[in-house]
């Protein structure tokens, strides 16, 4: 967030004379002549700040989201620039909607680029949107509430059989994915430390056994989900890296997979194709759910207050039953420790399983 000269007061370099305020419009505009008859300045002025008026402003980029990317395509990025009351509405991954225009911004070589200017920022996932969405509701959806809290146990089924529903089976596997999704208790103890209450899952098993599927389905339900693939990330794109700013030049923090889905749920997919380096940059981000960054001159302590959902393959492809779950996947010790729960997934040669499952695709 950065201040805006809105109105500007100068004062003449020459004679004192004061002006009154200039508007601004994208760029630093002076006076045209200085309001003394007997000075005619013209480019000699002082900016006053006291009498200026300032507003804030933040320059935020928008990525199309994943499902109306056009096919072959790469997502497409937008500056925005929101100004006032609309600042910090929406967060580093949020799926936001913005009102406003498109305008041409003046380059400092002279030239243009094309930016969203914003009036109105709504971003989904914030913290009062229960709240909105109970508000919103009518009074035969307020009962049909009700009746579902007072069928008991009944709801907790219903919920299951909710999760991933075009997955057949697995029942055990979503009761874990749900229990993930509502999420546990965070605590903090008398000394101040902070104790996780988010729930990390990993999901071990063959083959064409819808590990991919519940990992998709969840990235598409949470507001705040990141899908990514542990072969085609990088330390730096799991957490945070520091880059250039191209208009001050000073080193920026740029959020990583694990900060957009503060608040959220992280699915890595092809966990165990990950290098080690990189499981290894996790390890904080799974236990103290935080990111500490120190480069550049740049020393942070960033929140990564997410739970990790992952999908891994055995060694060797199939899934050894004569031998342990530690022996089975190609994680070390310490990541495996991070996981509150295990899930293996089987595919067996059972011909009432697959009919039982061609005819759920099917139907």
């Amino acid at each position: 967030v950065r201040p805006e000269l809105i109105a500007g007061a100068f004062r003449c370099a020459e004679c004192g004379t004061e002006s009154g305020a200039v508007a601004q419009q994208f760029r630093f505009t002076e006076p045209a002549v200085c309001e003394n008859s007997v000075c005619q300045n013209r480019t000699a002025w002082t900016l006053d700040v006291a009498r200026s008026e300032f507003a804030d402003w933040q320059r935020v980029r928008v990525q199309e989201n994943a499902a109306e990317i056009p096919a072959g395509s790469m997502p497409r990025t937008l500056d925005v620039i929101v100004r006032g009351a609309a600042v910090e509405r929406a967060k580093p991954g949020d799926r936001a909607r913005f009102t406003g225009s498109l305008v041409a911004l003046p380059e400092p070589d002279g030239g243009h680029r094309l930016a969203f200017l914003a009036c109105h920022a709504d971003a989904d996932g914030r913290d009062d949107e229960g709240d909105a969405f109970l508000a919103g509701l009518t009074r035969d959806e307020r009962e049909e509430l009700a009746a579902m809290a007072a069928g008991g146990a009944d709801v907790y089924a219903r919920l299951v059989a909710s999760v991933a529903p075009t997955v057949f089976g697995h029942d055990e596997l979503k009761r874990g994915v749900l229990l993930q999704l509502l999420g546990g208790v965070h605590k903090r103890t008398r000394e101040g430390m902070r104790l996780r209450g988010d729930i990390n899952v990993c999901i071990v098993g063959d083959p064409s056994t819808s590990k991919s599927q519940l990992l998709k389905y969840v990235a598409g339900f949470l507001p705040r989900a990141v899908f990514t693939s542990g072969k085609a990330s990088s330390a730096a794109g799991l957490t945070a890296s520091v880059v250039r700013d191209d208009e001050t030049g000073d080193f920026t923090i740029e959020a990583g997979a694990l900060m957009l889905a503060d608040h959220g749920v992280c699915c890595i997919d092809e966990f165990d194709k990950m290098d080690l380096k990189d499981q290894v940059a996790i390890h904080e981000a799974m236990e103290q759910q935080t990111i500490t960054i120190a480069k550049a001159g740049i020393h942070a302590t960033l929140n990564a207050r997410t739970a990790i959902l992952a999908a891994a393959n055995p060694v060797g492809g199939r899934y050894d039953r004569r031998l342990t779950l530690r022996q089975n996947v190609a994680m070390s010790p310490p990541i495996m420790s991070r996981f509150d729960l295990f899930f293996v997934v089987l595919d067996d040669a059972n011909d009432t399983t697959d009919y039982n499952t061609a005819r759920h695709i099917v139907a």
